[in-house]
């Protein structure tokens, strides 16, 4: 991901939860069902200092017809890595199993 995208990702994420944050490192994650890829793609990990929660994961992808969706998951359990950030907003739209 460009450093453009990453400030504002890092935008989002600190108007969100009115933190501070810092970046730390991009991963990619790919997540399948039935052998078909449901989401492939980058996600960007941010060192955050929130009572609740010492990472974030945030990422944005394209939704034909709109504008870019964002989604910002902090780090905090059960959710300790970006796959596991991912999995919870794929099941939050119904795209995993319950």
């Amino acid at each position: 991901m460009d450093k453009v995208a990453i400030a504002r990702l890092h935008a989002a994420l600190c108007t969100k939860h009115k933190c501070e944050a810092r970046w730390l490192k991009t991963v990619h994650v790919r997540e399948t069902r039935d052998g078909a890829a449901i989401w492939d793609g980058d996600v960007e990990v941010f060192d955050v200092a929130l009572p609740n929660a010492r990472r974030a994961y945030a990422w944005s992808h394209e939704i034909e017809g709109s504008d870019a969706r964002v989604h910002i998951v902090l780090g905090a359990a059960p959710i300790v890595s970006p796959a596991d950030a991912v999995r919870a907003v794929l099941h939050d739209e119904d795209r995993l199993p319950h």
